[in-house]
């Protein structure tokens, strides 16, 4: 089948770490072996203005496009920016996936409510956990028979896995981990009360502390009192394949989100065999199971959060991180993606 995968943005060499998700659904889409194409923006440009220009530019790009018509499956991303573009060119007989990646349900504007008068009953939902399935079903009235859960472009266990580490080395050092953005939205206010107070956390578990953290968001200037220090390590933006030697370079993961659909940050970390400290709302309690893939705290709480650290680091050879991290992999999605289209073939 013919698939056309559309989306606002997509990884650059400049630009990373910028929707990885996507690039992820594209080469699984390609390993069904369905010939997949590209309607996407590769400006990816950060600032408010700029993205506000790139936005009109790609709606443009969306209304001349005029081969919609030649695919069997039109797999859109980010529908409540432009549905209402785009449902009007497509006909009938094609098939519609529509991938749901958090955001799109947390504010909703007048353009997102636009295009959800244009949602068709026969379109099909991706989502990426039971938590956003709920949300999109009692928000927008769609029958759980159209919506499938699968983990966005799922954990590729070939990449990231637990690296053997040397226990009696460092055996007093713990290295924390954060690599999900200096963002609001991200705790990374928890992260920077954290660093000046990890002088007492060190007194309470008699352990050397080191924090890595990747250098990338809004609030990245932030970092800039940091950089002087010696237990601070903050690390340039990294590509996807780089990142599983950050994650087993640390020994606990930090996820303090303050909302999330699913959190590909933490399972890959969890696949790392890196147990994750996360916010205990959305998708997270789904699998961060305390006491044995990692531990949950009160969202926004800051001594929730370091009682947790304090609770891992005290009790790190209890954790059994990636112990179900299967259901997540990208194998696992393959299958379900494989298993999606050949239904549509039926059809």
């Amino acid at each position: 089948m013919k698939i056309l995968l559309i989306n606002n943005r997509f990884p650059t060499e400049k630009k990373p770490h910028v929707a990885t998700f996507i690039k992820s659904i594209y080469n699984i889409l390609k390993e069904t072996g369905n010939q997949v194409d590209l309607l996407i923006s590769r400006r990816n440009r950060l600032d408010r203005f700029f993205k506000t220009i790139d936005s009109f530019f790609f709606y443009i790009q969306l209304l001349f496009f005029n081969n919609y018509f030649i695919y069997d499956i039109i797999y859109i991303n980010r529908f409540n920016y432009f549905g209402f573009l785009l449902s009007p060119r497509i006909k009938n007989n094609q098939h519609v996936i529509i991938h749901w990646h958090g955001s799109e349900l947390r504010r909703i504007k007048l353009l997102n409510r636009l295009s959800f008068l244009f949602l068709k009953s026969t379109y099909l939902h991706i989502v990426p956990s039971l938590y956003f399935k709920n949300l999109l079903a009692s928000t927008l009235m769609i029958s759980d028979k159209q919506i499938i859960i699968s983990p966005s472009g799922g954990v590729d266990l070939n990449i990231f896995r637990d690296k053997f580490k040397n226990n009696e080395e460092d055996s007093n050092k713990i290295v924390l981990g954060f690599a999900s953005g200096a963002k609001k939205e991200k705790g990374f206010h928890l992260i920077t009360q954290l660093i000046r107070d990890l002088n007492d956390i060190q007194d309470i578990t008699s352990k050397s502390i080191q924090c890595n953290i990747i250098d990338y968001g809004e609030m990245r200037n932030e970092l800039i009192n940091f950089k002087s220090e010696s237990n601070i390590r903050i690390i340039e933006p990294l590509n996807k394949r780089s990142m599983p030697d950050f994650y087993n370079n640390c020994d606990i993961l930090l996820f303090p989100t303050y909302h999330e659909s699913l959190g590909l940050v933490a399972l890959e970390a969890l696949a790392c065999n890196i147990p994750v400290i996360g916010t205990n709302c959305t998708a997270l309690p789904e699998y961060i199971i305390p006491g044995k893939t990692g531990e949950l705290f009160i969202k926004g709480d800051y001594k929730s959060f370091k009682a947790s650290i304090i609770k891992v680091i005290n009790n790190s050879t209890d954790y059994l991180p990636n112990q179900n991290i299967d259901s997540y992999s990208k194998d696992k999605v393959v299958e379900t993606y494989n298993h999606i289209i050949n239904s549509l073939k039926e059809k």
